[in-house]
């Protein structure tokens, strides 16, 4: 892992002394960086992995290949979109991915990592009684909704105006069970140009509604079945009578942890699937038209990905 070490804690007694180290990937950086007036005044053209590049070039933080199929509509041409006063690099560069349909992670490198819809990479199949060392899942409704639309506007001209531009909205239906109505409603922050755009900003926030599973699998040992370390965003396959579930789960995170009595093990904190942009279809090989070069002072020039989407980075 690259990053910071944040937190040095230091305890001892007479006999024991203790260290504890905390840190974050390279990406922190990111989220405490206010935007000042770069390029154009502040204003960025072009499509998501153009910007990002733009808005990483003056950091240490590299944008690594994305994963899955990333959108190449470019933001409001030609005029392009402007950060809000206050945002942070990692949440101007959220808030334009949200009308993407694209979350943002990172690798163990640091680099920014663009998540856009992929498809699974079963690693494990973990089975109550056989290889779960112990389980904590939370099944929560609390955001369900029956429905979410998203509202945009487009700046008018002579061939696009009056409802057509300042009305746009989609409407998408949340997965699992439904509330009888309870309707979400999410504008978009920034001009748009395309029906298309508040299409992908509604199927984003739909993702994001609805009951939520939270498990909690604590597993032995450190590597998943195919011997490498467990990875965060691949799937497992999960089979627990005693919850009751039995479906494909993502693993948002992992947790390592090791001591003298319990030995090696493993907790993985999983989510549907769909939260983290697996909607199934091919998964390919790693893109290699991501920036990974030493930062330098001008914004790097990105080329939009394969049509099929890569891997999510090996460790």
């Amino acid at each position: 892992m690259t990053g910071i070490i944040l937190v040095r804690q230091v305890a001892y007694e007479a006999e024991s002394h203790g260290v504890s180290l905390q840190g974050k990937g390279k990406a922190w950086e990111l989220t405490s960086s206010i935007l000042p007036d770069e390029g154009d005044g502040g204003n960025f053209k072009g499509d998501l992995i153009s910007i990002a590049s733009q808005v990483l070039a003056p950091t240490n933080v590299r944008l690594a290949p994305p994963v899955g199929t990333i959108d190449g509509t470019p933001f409001n041409p030609p005029e392009g979109v402007h950060f809000n006063q206050g945002d942070t690099r990692w949440a101007f560069i959220e808030r334009l991915s949200r009308t993407r349909n694209v979350d943002l992670a990172n690798d163990k490198d640091g680099n920014l990592v663009l998540v856009g819809p992929h498809g699974p990479r079963i690693s494990a199949v973990l089975i109550e009684g056989e290889n779960i060392h112990s389980a904590q899942v939370v099944i929560n409704g609390e955001d369900m909704y029956s429905f979410v639309f998203a509202t945009g506007q487009a700046p008018p001209d002579d061939q696009n105006n009056g409802p057509r531009a300042s009305e746009l909205r989609s409407k998408a239906v949340p997965p699992g069970i439904l509330p009888e109505f309870r309707p979400l409603l999410v504008p978009i922050e920034h001009p748009v140009k395309q029906q298309h755009e508040v299409d992908l900003r509604a199927l984003k926030e739909a993702r994001w509604s609805g009951v939520r599973i939270d498990a909690d699998i604590t597993v032995y040992g450190w590597l998943d079945p195919t011997g490498k370390l467990w990875q965060v965003g691949t799937e497992v396959e999960v089979d627990s009578p005693m919850v009751p579930i039995k479906q494909m789960l993502s693993i948002e995170t992992a947790t390592f942890t090791q001591d003298s009595t319990s030995g090696s093990r493993t907790q993985l904190h999983l989510i549907e699937t769909w939260r983290n942009n697996s909607s199934g279809g091919p998964a390919t090989l790693p893109s290699a038209t991501a920036d990974t070069s030493t930062p330098t002072t001008k914004p790097a020039t990105a080329t939009p990905p394969d049509a099929l989407p890569p891997l999510l980075p090996e460790e």
